[in-house]
């Protein structure tokens, strides 16, 4: 009997030593983790939503070189839901020719100031600069890198132009192409506005 009586304690020793650390892990009452799971909205992650107009009125076939500003109607607006992409939007503009195509404006110092730029996201806004050179694919705006998330709305500031003297009457157009380009994740152009 005692040898049993012995087993018998021994293993109640053990079932309480074994069930001890058990109690010790177990979470506190009332306490449990949560987790929340945010997922990219759309696979297309930057989208172009808008862009400019510019206008200039009133000008003269003067005999003197003129500097003028114009209009800016609108303004250029980006938004990003995708966290792993970093993009840029950039402007070249074609020739102003007239409609019929067969007088070409010359012209120099075609200049549209950055303005400002408001964000509705958590992250840094991009960066924006001023527009001089109307030839390549200039920078507007470009993210403040991956994770940029948010609507950004640029407003652009003022819009001049330097028409030299005795130029040909007539409404000249150009063709202003603003382009957002991804820049990471994957190259190419996203969206192109006219």
């Amino acid at each position: 009997m005692k040898k049993q009586l012995g087993l018998l304690t021994l293993g109640m020793t053990m079932a309480l030593c074994l069930a001890a650390p058990i109690v010790g892990y177990a979470a506190e009452p009332g306490e449990q983790n949560a987790t929340v799971t945010i997922e990219d909205a759309s696979d297309a992650g930057a989208v172009l939503h808008a862009a400019p107009q510019i206008t200039f009125t009133g000008l003269k076939n003067a005999t003197d070189n003129v500097n003028t500003t114009g209009n800016v109607t609108g303004q250029l607006v980006v938004e990003n839901t995708a966290t792993k992409n970093d993009w840029e939007v950039t402007v070249n503009a074609s020739d102003f020719m007239n409609k019929e195509h067969d007088k070409k404006l010359v012209y120099s110092n075609l200049h549209l100031g950055q303005g400002s730029v408001e964000s509705d996201g958590p992250g840094q806004s991009p960066a924006i600069s001023d527009i001089t050179d109307w030839t390549g694919a200039s920078k507007v705006m470009v993210s403040a890198g991956s994770g940029n998330l948010g609507k950004f709305t640029q407003t652009f500031g003022a819009v001049s132009i330097d028409v030299p003297k005795r130029q040909a009457a007539g409404e000249y157009e150009s063709k202003v192409t603003w382009t957002l380009r991804q820049t990471v994740d994957g190259p190419g152009d996203i969206q192109k506005a006219r």
